[in-house]
């Protein structure tokens, strides 16, 4: 098998990742622009999780408690984490709607 350094070969070929369906997506700035930096592990989880689960808009619904049940956490670690989100500028919440909004250019 033949090395490229800009890209590595496939491990396993049989198993390369197909998108069926609907696809969410991170930036890679989340990580490179070191927006991870500024979260504690609980939002790290809920954003990923929001990401993971909302619509071309960013729009989802689930309650705290699907949320808490799904990441096998409690309410209130999921409602602590929201809060902290919302006031980063990373979500926007009302009546039970989660928004994921862009990032900014810069932090």
């Amino acid at each position: 098998m033949k090395h490229n350094r800009s890209r590595p070969d496939l491990i396993d070929s049989d198993r390369v990742r197909k998108i069926r369906g609907s696809f969410s997506q991170i930036e890679h700035r989340f990580i490179n622009g070191r927006y991870i930096d500024l979260l504690d592990t609980t939002e790290i989880l809920v954003y990923l999780f929001l990401i993971a689960v909302g619509d071309r808009q960013g729009i989802s619904f689930y309650s705290s408690e699907r949320i808490a049940d799904l990441l096998k956490l409690s309410v209130r670690f999921i409602e602590k984490a929201r809060e902290g989100l919302a006031q980063k500028g990373f979500i926007a919440y009302r009546d039970r709607v989660y928004q994921v909004l862009e990032l900014p250019i810069t932090i």
